[in-house]
Protein backbone atom coordinates (compact mmCIF):
# COMPACT_ATOMS: atom_id res chain seq x y z
CA UNK A 1 0.00 0.00 0.00
CA UNK A 2 1.48 3.32 -1.06
CA UNK A 3 1.29 6.63 0.76
CA UNK A 4 -1.10 9.26 -0.56
CA UNK A 5 0.03 12.81 -1.23
CA UNK A 6 -2.12 15.92 -0.55
CA UNK A 7 -3.79 16.05 -3.98
CA UNK A 8 -4.86 12.38 -3.65
CA UNK A 9 -6.71 13.13 -0.40
CA UNK A 10 -9.28 15.29 -2.19
CA UNK A 11 -10.36 12.74 -4.80
CA UNK A 12 -12.82 9.87 -4.25
CA UNK A 13 -11.49 6.41 -3.45
CA UNK A 14 -11.80 3.80 -6.15
CA UNK A 15 -13.21 0.33 -5.51
CA UNK A 16 -9.75 -1.18 -6.05
CA UNK A 17 -8.13 1.19 -3.57
CA UNK A 18 -10.85 0.49 -1.02
CA UNK A 19 -10.47 -3.27 -1.50
CA UNK A 20 -6.70 -2.96 -1.13
CA UNK A 21 -7.14 -0.89 2.04
CA UNK A 22 -9.72 -3.34 3.46
CA UNK A 23 -7.29 -6.22 2.81
CA UNK A 24 -4.50 -4.32 4.52
CA UNK A 25 -6.69 -3.62 7.57
CA UNK A 26 -7.92 -7.20 7.86
CA UNK A 27 -4.34 -8.52 7.71
CA UNK A 28 -2.71 -5.97 10.04
CA UNK A 29 -5.32 -4.83 12.55
CA UNK A 30 -6.33 -7.15 15.37
CA UNK A 31 -10.03 -7.68 15.92
CA UNK A 32 -11.55 -7.93 19.40
CA UNK A 33 -12.02 -11.68 19.00
CA UNK A 34 -8.31 -12.05 18.13
CA UNK A 35 -7.32 -10.02 21.19
CA UNK A 36 -9.71 -12.03 23.39
CA UNK A 37 -8.27 -15.34 22.16
CA UNK A 38 -4.71 -14.13 22.76
CA UNK A 39 -5.63 -12.78 26.19
CA UNK A 40 -7.27 -16.10 27.15
CA UNK A 41 -4.15 -17.95 26.02
CA UNK A 42 -1.89 -15.65 28.03
CA UNK A 43 -4.19 -15.89 31.05
CA UNK A 44 -4.10 -19.71 30.87
CA UNK A 45 -0.31 -19.70 30.60
CA UNK A 46 -0.03 -17.37 33.59
CA UNK A 47 -2.33 -19.61 35.65
CA UNK A 48 -0.14 -22.63 34.84
CA UNK A 49 3.02 -20.67 35.63
CA UNK A 50 1.54 -19.49 38.94
CA UNK A 51 0.62 -23.06 39.82
CA UNK A 52 4.16 -24.27 39.06
CA UNK A 53 5.67 -21.48 41.18
CA UNK A 54 3.36 -22.21 44.11
CA UNK A 55 4.16 -25.93 43.89
CA UNK A 56 7.90 -25.16 43.96
CA UNK A 57 7.43 -22.73 46.86
CA UNK A 58 5.47 -25.39 48.76
CA UNK A 59 8.39 -27.82 48.40
CA UNK A 60 10.89 -25.21 49.58
CA UNK A 61 8.64 -24.19 52.48
CA UNK A 62 8.35 -27.84 53.54
CA UNK A 63 12.14 -28.17 53.51
CA UNK A 64 12.61 -24.94 55.49
CA UNK A 65 9.97 -25.97 58.03
CA UNK A 66 11.58 -29.39 58.46
CA UNK A 67 15.02 -27.80 58.89
CA UNK A 68 13.72 -25.36 61.51
CA UNK A 69 12.08 -28.19 63.44
CA UNK A 70 15.30 -30.21 63.29
CA UNK A 71 17.31 -27.19 64.45
CA UNK A 72 14.93 -26.61 67.36
CA UNK A 73 15.20 -30.26 68.41
CA UNK A 74 18.99 -30.08 68.06
CA UNK A 75 19.13 -26.95 70.23
CA UNK A 76 17.00 -28.60 72.92
CA UNK A 77 19.26 -31.66 72.78
CA UNK A 78 22.33 -29.45 73.30
CA UNK A 79 20.67 -27.74 76.28
CA UNK A 80 19.88 -31.11 77.82
CA UNK A 81 23.47 -32.29 77.33
CA UNK A 82 24.83 -29.04 78.80
CA UNK A 83 22.51 -29.40 81.81
CA UNK A 84 23.64 -33.02 82.27
CA UNK A 85 27.32 -32.01 82.11
CA UNK A 86 26.81 -29.24 84.67
CA UNK A 87 24.95 -31.65 86.94
CA UNK A 88 27.74 -34.24 86.62
CA UNK A 89 30.37 -31.57 87.41
CA UNK A 90 28.49 -30.59 90.59
CA UNK A 91 28.11 -34.21 91.65
CA UNK A 92 31.76 -34.96 90.91
CA UNK A 93 32.89 -31.88 92.83
CA UNK A 94 30.78 -32.92 95.84
CA UNK A 95 32.05 -36.49 95.71
CA UNK A 96 35.66 -35.30 95.41
CA UNK A 97 35.12 -32.89 98.31
CA UNK A 98 33.55 -35.66 100.41
CA UNK A 99 36.41 -38.02 99.59
CA UNK A 100 38.97 -35.31 100.24
CA UNK A 101 40.42 -35.41 96.75
CA UNK A 102 39.99 -31.69 96.14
Amino acid sequence: MEKADKKDLNRPVTYGEFTEFAGFVSENVAMKSDVDKRFDSIEGNLANFKSEILTAVDKVLKEVTTKREEDAAHTINHRDITDDIQDLKKRTTRMEAHAGIR
